[in-house]
């Protein structure tokens, strides 16, 4: 989101996005905006809602994965999943294809770890995984059902 953050969602928006998902922390798992439900930003010094949907970004790659360690990857990214599913939350997992290349030693990693988490999600039966036009189809009919019965 570069230096000005709220300069980059009010040009998402601008940009006639619908969704996005990139507030989050490069070397860390977890909330950046503290939030585990998708929300509209506030723009501050605008005064207004900034219209990009924001999905919550949990974990990427780059802030889950140990070296030469996918149980311990694995075991960190299935402690922040139980804390979104104990809070009845939402989020984004973002995993770049660029880091999982079976064929180096360094990234490979990244790709085992992925498979292995998506394996675990696959097994939760309580827990929804869907891309974000699923997800935003859904959170707009939400959000019109919340409004017609107010």
């Amino acid at each position: 989101l570069g230096k000005n953050p709220e300069k980059t969602l009010l040009n998402h928006q601008k940009a006639n996005l619908k969704y996005d998902s990139s507030i989050a922390f490069n070397d860390i798992a977890g909330y950046r905006r503290n939030a585990a439900f998708a929300f509209y930003p506030f723009h501050l010094k605008e005064n207004k809602k900034i219209c990009t949907l924001q999905i919550p970004n949990l974990m990427m790659d780059t802030n889950i994965v140990k070296p030469d360690n996918i149980q311990a990857s694995l075991k960190e990214a299935v402690t922040y999943i139980e804390e979104l599913r104990n809070n009845h939350g939402v989020a984004a997992i973002n995993w770049h294809s660029r880091m999982a290349y079976p064929n180096d030693k360094k990234l490979a990693i990244y790709g085992e770890v992925y498979i292995e988490l998506l394996d675990y999600l696959a097994q939760q039966e309580d827990i929804w995984v869907t891309n974000f036009e699923n997800y935003y189809n859904w959170h707009k009919k939400r959000e019109k059902r919340i409004k017609e019965n107010k």
